[in-house]
């Protein structure tokens, strides 16, 4: 059929600058290409996403957005920028501390009373790290595992301070 033969838009390469849609579009640059996924560095905090999550950005505009001055960066979120539940479920280890610090910091911005994490049951190997990285942050008043309608032991709620 047709759709079969119609182009697929070009994954990103490395050295290039893409937009990250599940960190709200923040901007990151390209730093490994894999078959799935792309390593990205935004600032200093490398992960991992799907390469479905990305789109790619013009040199400069990643320039533009990457020489914004922090203070003023802060001051421009919105709430449009910030989510109130972050899904963690798939994720690896090395790449739990940048999302949830992440999703702290846009919250913070925006103002948000609080954030659900969700990192799913399993093993609980997930849950225990969010745990530690909320236990840290000065900026969390509480955090406690979800109620059974808001999903139990795959859910933390945390209330910022």
């Amino acid at each position: 059929s047709d759709d079969e033969t119609r182009e697929r838009p070009r994954a990103p390469e490395v050295g290039e600058y893409v937009s990250v849609v599940t960190f709200g579009g923040a901007t990151a640059q390209v730093i490994e290409a894999r078959a799935d996924a792309l390593v990205v560095m935004m600032g200093s905090v490398r992960t991992t996403v799907p390469a479905s999550a990305v789109r790619r950005v013009s040199k400069k505009q990643a320039e533009r957005t990457l020489t914004v001055p922090a203070a003023v960066h802060a001051d421009a979120a919105t709430d449009h920028d910030a989510k109130y539940e972050i899904d963690m479920r798939g994720m690896r280890m090395s790449e739990i501390d940048g999302a949830v610090l992440h999703a702290i910091d846009s919250a913070v911005r925006a103002d948000l009373p609080a954030v659900r994490i969700i990192h799913g049951k399993g093993t609980g190997a997930l849950r225990e790290r969010v745990s530690q990285l909320l236990a840290d942050d000065a900026r969390v008043r509480s955090f406690r595992l979800g109620a059974w309608n808001e999903g139990g032991a795959g859910v933390t709620v945390v209330d910022l301070a």
